[in-house]
């Protein structure tokens, strides 16, 4: 890791940061206050639809990127030209670039209306090419790019072996966690050549559940060493294939937590199990925070500072 002086802290490798862009990060931090550095780990969600600018909606998109700051902005529903746009609004009101994110697991068609859509992964994996992983990759990485998006939460590295799972099913690559570890590298080597970061999701794997985070908090009913040796396997070979972000699901893991939280909300699980046991050293983002894995049972406060814990 690059080491610049004493008052600067070592960067992640996985960010392939130059000396000039470490001094551009601490000078900018250097200048935020408490409230502005909170800001930056703030991803409101929008949606990428035509929008007067004397609407209220597009008041409050700009209210939070002017105003608060915030770090970046997560897409849903739209469409191409309508959320380029925005996008290219919201960056030049931008004091520091904003992190533009969606979830693209299956191309912009997954949220545009007109973007191109790609198989689900499962049917991916069922040619048994890998390289079509790849291809998808990098050629949903260039979308992604030409429109504004720096960051797509994708792949999805969730193992699909409860055939009554409600919400992963064929989203998930395959019920085998090598072919499923095998084709989030394949996606991750693409998408990094297309110059977006990458998000394994959703740790540490919903795969097994029969609960939809949406709806209600999951559990799973699996031991360490039962995660470890199976639901884990695909974000650790994720990792080791140079995976930029990953994703923590609203999970309830008992044999890792006792206390029930969320996964996202679990220091046992971030910390203990994703920092040190896998040795993830790249960025961590929560999923959806107004999901009622959450809002059910946390207010919005206690959630995040819980997850920031």
């Amino acid at each position: 890791m690059i080491k610049v002086n004493k008052k600067i802290k070592t960067y992640k490798d996985i960010f392939h940061l130059s000396r000039n862009d470490i001094k551009q990060i601490e000078d900018n931090l250097n200048n935020m206050s408490l409230r502005q550095k909170c800001a930056q780990m703030i991803m409101p969600w929008v949606k990428g639809t035509y929008m007067n600018e004397d609407s209220n909606e597009y008041k409050r998109i700009v209210s939070l990127v002017k105003n608060m700051q915030v770090g970046g902005l997560i897409f849903f529903q739209g469409n191409i030209i309508n959320e380029a746009l925005l996008i290219k609004k919201t960056q030049k009101l931008a004091k520091i670039p904003l992190l533009i994110a969606s979830d693209f697991e299956r191309g912009l068609a997954m949220r545009l209306t007109d973007g191109i859509e790609f198989p689900c992964n499962m049917a991916l994996a069922a040619t048994g090419d890998k390289t079509l992983a790849y291809k998808m990759g990098l050629q949903v990485a260039q979308e992604c790019r030409a429109i504004g998006v720096t960051q797509n939460f994708a792949p999805v590295a969730d193992i699909n072996d409860n055939p009554n799972n409600p919400i992963i099913n064929t989203r998930a690559y395959s019920e085998d966690k090598k072919i499923v570890s095998d084709y989030c590298i394949k996606f991750i080597e693409g998408a990094t050549l297309g110059r977006t970061l990458t998000t394994a999701k959703h740790f540490p794997g919903h795969g097994s559940t029969q609960t939809d985070s949406h709806r209600e908090l999951p559990a799973i009913n699996l031991s360490k060493q039962e995660l470890l040796k199976n639901e884990l396997v695909p974000f650790e070979k994720s990792i080791q294939a140079g995976l930029h972000t990953i994703m923590v699901g609203h999970l309830a893991v008992p044999s890792i937590d006792s206390t029930g939280a969320p996964a996202s909300l679990s220091k046992p699980i971030i910390t203990g199990i994703l920092k040190e046991k896998l040795r993830f050293d790249g960025l961590i983002v929560t999923d959806s925070m107004n999901m009622n894995a959450i809002i059910k049972y946390y207010s919005v406060g206690e959630a995040a500072i819980k997850s920031v814990l």
